[in-house]
């Protein structure tokens, strides 16, 4: 108990608590041996660091932050993604789509303050800042509930939420709710 406790403050003090940009994208360079199904915009990897029975990454070949960043233009981006997701599931029809985790990590975003010295910002609870689908099945019960956790909204939203956010925007021809 005691070493996840200590592992959750190592978690939360390597935050991003500011912007951070990276010079060099891992995500942007795949290598093409540890690509597991793939289409036009956007491919499917293994996690390195397993949170269930199997853990995929589904990421844009092209280079976009976060959800953060994304408008109603790239409804057909997470919508090919969303078909990666369900080839992949497919290829294990035992699992019920209860033990199905899949969604974001969100960015770091200012809440309110529109000048510099009153802003509210949360951290970045992002670690490669590219965007990337999470898909974990059966998903181990620490895992789920603190790294990937549904419960908290500022740090996680279900790949299904934004895609329904995302198709209600397009309707409108909007960008993502941003607060600065």
């Amino acid at each position: 108990m005691l070493q996840t406790i200590k592992k959750i403050f190592r978690y939360l003090a390597k935050l991003q608590w500011t912007e951070h940009f990276l010079s060099g994208c891992i995500f942007c360079n795949v290598d093409p041996s540890k690509i597991i199904v793939e289409n036009d915009l956007c491919i499917a990897i293994n996690n390195i660091t397993n949170a269930g029975e199997a853990h995929w990454l589904i990421l844009p070949r092209s280079h976009i932050r976060d959800i953060e960043n994304l408008s109603f233009e790239h409804l057909e981006l997470l919508r090919s993604m969303d078909e990666l997701k369900r080839l992949l599931l497919s290829r294990r029809p035992s699992v019920s789509p209860s033990e199905i985790h899949s969604g974001y990590h969100r960015g770091g975003r200012i809440f309110f303050g529109r000048f510099s010295f009153l802003r509210f910002r949360f951290p970045d609870t992002i670690s490669v800042h590219h965007l990337h689908l999470h898909v974990i099945v059966r998903p181990g019960f620490l895992k789920k509930w603190f790294k990937y956790p549904p419960w908290l909204l500022l740090m996680w939203k279900s790949d299904e939420k934004l895609l329904r956010e995302v198709e209600k925007l397009a309707s409108k021809g909007m960008m993502i709710r941003k607060v600065y």
